[in-house]
């Protein structure tokens, strides 16, 4: 099935097609939203993100009728929101496969860029960056993301990147720049979720204001989680400044820590200032690299740089 030839719109050639259909698109813009209707079919552009875009004033690319991982989307540059969640892509109660993409959008709650809910996400090669009210550039929520090739950024309260609640997250050479959150984890937060990282690099992400009163784990923060796995990443001038405390400059938890040939580099805190109502001069720091606030810390080949 092609986009315009055999139907102008993409929802129109969603609508035509049947379970095992490629949709061809042709380079342009496209008005979303473009929902998946429960079939498995990939919607696939013909030349790629860089002049093929789906545009929509809600949730961008919609999987929420119970599609499963064969339902894919491939090649765009999708970009959507405000959104409550999701203002790119939305997953709910469903599965969907996102290739080779490139995801902008804002949410209300959670999932800025990407926003996956009671469902499976396999996301691979594909840039994604949102702003949302409480988890920021891709959101799991009862839900198991897994990420390959993948950059990502965002801001939010928790999770300025990426925010997994109750969920199962895999990272693999991923690249987590320029994330920031108010409290924690501006590459990435975790809470009850397991956390598995290999060869990701968590850049220039920042986790407070000069005008917060505290703030942690600028690049991760790992709260009431099972111990994760992080081997062979890199966590490269992540930042905390606050005016009272500061815990974890690339990472804090509060739980054991098992790092495996992990590089930490130029991760900083910085403690002072003033809010217009109010000056606090005694402040607390603590692990410009990383801070657990409870259990151990088993290093394995990490170097620490400046």
């Amino acid at each position: 099935i092609s986009v315009p030839d055999d139907y102008p719109t993409i929802q129109g050639a969603v609508q035509a097609s049947e379970d095992g259909d490629t949709i061809l698109v042709a380079r342009g813009s496209y008005i979303g939203p473009v929902r998946f209707n429960g079939k498995r079919i990939e919607i696939r552009s013909l030349e790629g993100p860089a002049v093929t875009f789906i545009d929509a004033t809600t949730s961008a690319v919609q999987f929420v009728d119970g599609e499963t991982l064969e339902s894919t989307i491939n090649g765009f540059t999708i970009t959507g929101g405000p959104a409550v969640f999701g203002g790119g892509v939305h997953i709910s109660d469903s599965s969907g496969t996102v290739n080779n993409c490139v995801v902008l959008g804002s949410a209300s709650i959670r999932g800025g860029g990407i926003s996956v809910q009671w469902g499976t996400a396999n996301i691979n090669n594909t840039g994604f960056s949102g702003s949302a009210g409480q988890c920021g550039g891709l959101s799991a929520f009862n839900a198991t993301v897994t990420l390959q090739g993948c950059t990502g950024a965002g801001g939010a309260i928790r999770g300025g990147a990426i925010a997994a609640i109750d969920s199962s997250v895999t990272c693999r050479s991923g690249y987590l720049a320029n994330g920031n959150a108010t409290y924690e984890g501006g590459g990435m937060f975790a809470l009850r979720s397991s956390v598995d990282l290999k060869t990701t690099i968590f850049e220039n992400c920042g986790a407070g204001t000069p005008f917060d009163l505290a703030a942690r784990g600028a690049g991760l923060s790992i709260i009431e989680s099972p111990i994760p796995s992080i081997e062979n990443c890199t966590f490269l001038e992540n930042e905390i400044e606050v005016i009272e405390r500061a815990e974890g400059g690339a990472i804090y938890t509060d739980n054991s820590l098992v790092l495996m040939s992990v590089v930490f580099d130029e991760n900083t805190l910085l403690v002072g200032g003033e809010r217009p109502d109010e000056t606090l001069t005694d402040g607390f720091v603590s692990g410009a690299a990383l801070y657990s606030s409870s259990g151990s810390c088993t290093l394995v080949d990490c170097i620490f740089l400046r």
